[in-house]
């Protein structure tokens, strides 16, 4: 995740923990998509039922600019 996305925003970021498996069974296609960098993640492009978040997460940038969730 690049910092320079974000490093103009004053809202707070937070991740969305989600269940593949849940997603799946709901009938959300997940698909698994490069991120630019030869790595994987996966993408849903259908609307996201809130009952289906598994955990939000908060999430910040450190001092080196790397993008850390709090646990």
């Amino acid at each position: 995740m690049s910092r320079a996305l974000y490093e103009n925003c004053d809202e707070a970021l937070v991740v969305l923990t989600l269940g593949v498996g849940a997603l799946r069974a709901e009938g959300i296609t997940v698909r698994l998509e490069d991120g630019g960098n030869a790595t994987r993640y996966p993408h849903i492009y259908a609307p996201l039922p809130w009952r289906l978040v598994e955990a939000v997460p908060e999430a910040s940038f450190d001092g080196p600019g790397r993008f850390v969730v709090a646990i």
